[in-house]
């Protein structure tokens, strides 16, 4: 057919799930981390992992394809520095965790359609909650390994000068929490979220410089009240949890604990933002679709009247450097 568009593009995204195949497995097997700091063959890699060499050699030969391996003129095998930097365990920026708990979804993203008919997860949303205690630590170290690239390019976009107390609602790991009480000393910091969640934060900070000044409160942000007279309110990774008129909800409840000028940090996935396009968030709505009861990215366009509905003053939209595909927005109390 003459002037028919190119269809690479669509072949690509139908085998899209072979690369991340590739990447699972490499992670669970552990070939990262035996190849971390060496040069291997492929035979000495299935001997060390007590694994047949024949399915040994088509993994690393299509690991290296996806430029995570680099293939010597021996016939052995490294890691890049990719590889070596954000999926060898011990390596400070490890990322492991994040693409393991991704990992989980597999299953759930295969049946996509059923979902969408059935309009229900495709995962038990209690899973990542506490209702299985493997899934949640896991999910909490996910997100700890997730937040830190994020919660560093936070520290540069917010100014806590002058802020005493800030609520963390939904803090999860604890990690923004642990820096921004590291980076400014006279703030104090109440992480609240569930109870297995929060067992599983205490083990994180538990070495902080700042530990005394970080506060873990077992609690429920859609059942619990925010305290008062708090200088902030972080929702980081989290407003995406709720919808619609449980966005203002939430919102509310932190203008409620606020002082006077005081003010709230969103920092979150939103539609319409930047010329960087749509792509992550939007899948990031169906992947809360497959794994809770409610929530999807927030959109840019509501921001504003849903913090004037709260009792809050939108004051500025900021999106994180590229490639974070985030956005952070700031709100002071009428």
């Amino acid at each position: 057919m003459e002037d028919a568009p190119n269809p690479g593009p669509l072949f690509d995204l139908s085998v899209a799930f072979w690369r991340s195949g590739a990447l699972f497995a490499g992670i669970e097997l552990k070939l990262f981390d035996t190849f971390a700091g060496n040069s291997m063959s492929p035979s000495d890699v299935a001997d060390r992992l007590d694994l047949p060499l024949r399915t040994v050699e088509l993994l690393l030969e299509a690991l290296a394809a996806l430029d995570l391996l680099v293939a010597d003129d021996r016939g052995g095998f490294r890691n890049t520095d990719m590889s070596n930097t954000y999926l060898v365990a011990d390596s400070p920026a490890y990322l492991g965790d994040t693409i393991r708990f991704n990992a989980r979804a597999w299953n759930a993203w295969g049946g996509l359609a059923d979902a969408i008919r059935a309009d229900r997860p495709g995962v038990p949303p209690e899973t990542f909650l506490g209702g299985d205690r493997a899934a949640t630590r896991e999910f909490v170290l996910a997100m700890h390994h997730r937040a830190q690239g994020v919660a560093q390019c936070m520290l540069n976009l917010i100014d806590l000068d002058g802020v005493h107390t800030l609520l963390d609602v939904g803090g999860g790991p604890a990690t923004y929490a642990r820096l921004l009480a590291e980076q400014y000393p006279e703030l104090h910091v109440t992480v609240l979220d569930l109870p297995p969640i929060v067992e599983v934060a205490a083990e994180l900070v538990a070495d902080s410089v700042a530990r005394e000044r970080i506060d873990l409160q077992p609690g429920d942000m859609f059942e619990d009240d925010f305290g008062q007279n708090l200088d902030a309110v972080l929702f980081s990774g989290v407003l995406h949890r709720a919808e619609g008129d449980g966005i203002v909800a939430l919102l509310r409840k932190a203008t409620e604990a606020l002082k006077p000028q005081g003010q709230v940090f969103i920092s979150d996935l939103f539609t319409g933002g930047d010329d960087r396009g749509p792509v992550v968030p939007e899948l990031f709505s169906l992947q809360m679709m497959l794994i809770a009861d409610q929530g999807r990215s927030l959109k840019l366009g509501e921001i504003d009247e849903q913090c004037k509905s709260a009792g809050l003053k939108l004051q500025q939209t900021v999106p994180y450097p590229a490639p974070l595909p985030h956005t952070l927005c700031v709100a002071v109390k009428l």
